[in-house]
């Protein structure tokens, strides 16, 4: 059994010589990666983030590391020291940033200066915008179909637009529609039954509340324009405030300062030590922080 023992530690040993490794450079690449999987220095840094912000860090990481070409597992170490220095000075830089346009903007990060109650209520009178537009187009078709105009052809928005536009005309041209009753919208059938019992003539009041839709429909035509770029505007200074909500406050601006000239040393000691180990006079690196 002793000796069976000892041909088979044999037979490994020469197997074990058959692998020589990943051969591209990518798979270099990755295996250099496989020192570092257990996420010694990353854990800390990449709590509660969004995977989007997770997907910019495995980004910024790989490249370092193509960049870097680190050899061996220490040498994997000190470039993952990098890629989390750079990572955390970008943090700091964005929140300089930030702070410079939370102050352009007449913020602060005491609290949110953007609630979400109010990007609602920019929807909301968007969406109802929309709707009265599509009632005016109704209402317009309505006059403009041949024969009598009944009402129950109406939904109850266009009913209602209807009677505001009958009001309207009473303000615009008191004259003409004094002794006009709008209830009686409720009871007749069709608008010529309405005009008749009002003496009004059928195509002169027409062509009025034509007109008075037109007039509304020119004047909202900007309307759309206006709500998304209030809701634009909103999402501007929300992603401004939670990007630098997650930093630490503008108070602690010299703290900030001092956290960045520290991890800009780290960075410069982390390469210098790569570059001892890798035997490596001068080094570019070709890496954007």
């Amino acid at each position: 059994m002793g000796d069976l023992s000892l041909q088979k530690i044999s037979a490994n040993r020469r197997n074990a010589q058959l692998s020589t490794g990943p051969k591209t450079a990518l798979g270099k690449a990755k295996s250099a990666l496989n020192a570092v999987k257990h996420g010694i220095f990353t854990k800390e840094c990449l709590k509660n983030i969004s995977d989007e912000e997770l997907r910019d860090y495995e980004a910024l990481r790989f490249g370092i590391f193509e960049s870097l070409k680190p050899k061996d597992q220490m040498q994997a170490i000190l470039c993952d020291k990098v890629a989390i220095d750079v990572w955390r000075l970008r943090k700091v830089l964005a929140f300089e940033q930030g702070a410079a346009q939370l102050e352009t903007l007449n913020l602060d990060t005491s609290g949110s200066p953007v609630n979400f109650s109010d990007r609602k209520a920019i929807i909301y009178n968007m969406e109802n915008h929309k709707s009265e537009s599509e009632d005016l187009n109704q209402l317009k078709k309505w006059l403009t179909a041949k024969g009598n105009a009944n009402f129950s052809d109406l939904s109850d928005k266009a009913c209602w637009l209807l009677e505001e536009i009958v009001q309207n005309l009473q303000q615009r041209f008191p004259e003409n529609y004094r002794h006009m009753d709008t209830e009686l919208l409720g009871n007749c059938k069709h608008l010529g039954e309405f005009c008749t019992w009002n003496e009004l003539d059928l195509n002169g009041f027409k062509a009025d509340m034509l007109e008075s839709i037109e007039n509304k429909l020119r004047s909202g035509s900007n309307m759309p324009n206006y709500y998304e770029n209030g809701i634009q505007e909103f999402d501007r200074k929300r992603s401004i405030y939670e990007s630098v909500a997650q930093l630490p406050s503008a108070e602690n601006t010299d703290k900030v300062i001092r956290y960045e000239t520290h991890l800009q040393r780290s960075i410069e000691k982390n390469l210098r030590l790569l570059r001892s180990l890798q035997g490596i006079g001068q080094m570019s690196f070709g890496f954007a922080w």
